[in-house]
Order: C-alpha cells, then sequence, then structure tokens
C-alpha cells in the first residue's frame, strides 16, 4: 500500500476506538520507519512469544485483525477469538463465508459503524468448535492416523 493509505488506515481504527472511549494497544509489526505514527497505544515490531501473545489476548476483550488487501484466509485471530471468546474486529470480507462465521463474534469493520454498540455484549462460548478443534482431538487424530 502506498504510505499515506497505510497511514490513514492506521489511524482511522486507533481514533475511531479512542474517540469511543475505548482502552487500546495496537502491535503491528512490518510498517517501515517513516510510515510509524509516534503513539503511546501503538507498538512496532515486539517480539512476542506465543504464550506472552495469548496472555493479551486472555486480557483484551476485543481483537483487531487487519488483513493486507484482497487477502483471504483465516488466521489464528479468528482461533483465538473462538477459543478465548474474544470479539474479533477484521477487515477480512471473506470470513463471512466460513463455516465458523458468527456475527455476534466476528464484525466486520466499518467506518459507519460504532464499536463500542458491541464489544461489551457478552458472548456464548461454542463448545462444539472448541470440543472439535481441541488439542486431544488432534493427538487422537495423529495416533489413530500415523500409528
Amino acid at each position: 500500500l502506498h504510505p499515506r493509505v497505510r497511514r490513514q488506515r492506521q489511524m482511522c481504527i486507533r481514533d475511531r476506538c479512542k474517540a469511543e472511549g475505548l482502552k487500546c494497544k495496537f502491535i503491528i509489526s512490518g510498517v517501515p520507519e517513516a510510515e510509524r505514527i509516534k503513539h503511546p497505544d501503538i507498538i512496532y515490531d515486539i517480539h512476542l512469544s506465543y504464550q506472552e501473545n495469548l496472555a493479551y489476548v486472555k486480557k483484551c476483550k476485543c481483537i483487531l485483525e487487519i488483513m493486507q488487501e484482497n487477502a483471504v484466509g483465516f488466521t489464528p485471530r479468528l482461533w483465538e477469538s473462538i477459543f478465548y471468546n474474544k470479539h474479533l474486529l477484521t477487515n477480512n470480507k471473506s470470513i463471512t463465508t466460513s463455516k465458523y462465521y458468527d456475527s455476534e463474534r466476528i464484525h466486520l469493520y466499518n467506518p459507519d459503524n460504532r464499536v463500542k454498540d458491541w464489544i461489551d455484549f457478552q458472548l456464548n462460548i461454542n463448545k462444539d468448535i472448541i470440543t472439535q478443534k481441541s488439542p486431544v482431538k488432534l493427538l487422537e487424530f495423529i495416533e489413530k492416523n500415523f500409528s
């Protein structure tokens, strides 16, 4: 993306959340130094272990996923939102075709909609998916198919 467009996108979601009074922490990677916005809520290019990442996920109400334009598929953010019972705010339009899509949990970013309207909404735990995709099921699959 052109640096100005990337900078506007960074500002748009941050400004929207801050204007609605939300407490935010944005961890962003891959942004060249010249395009970075200096702000205490934005942390660039830090290495987080998976456990450190999950600690952030456990504490938050919502996970933000901004994918590159025209990217399709699903990232670990979708699974984190399901397994840790969190809202997911994403620009990934293809997610609506997933069998895991739940409009109460997954929200497509729209600059005209208020984030605060749904972020405090309590989610139901999706035990069926969690059981289906658990590490125990993976181990059973491995033992069954590779023993």
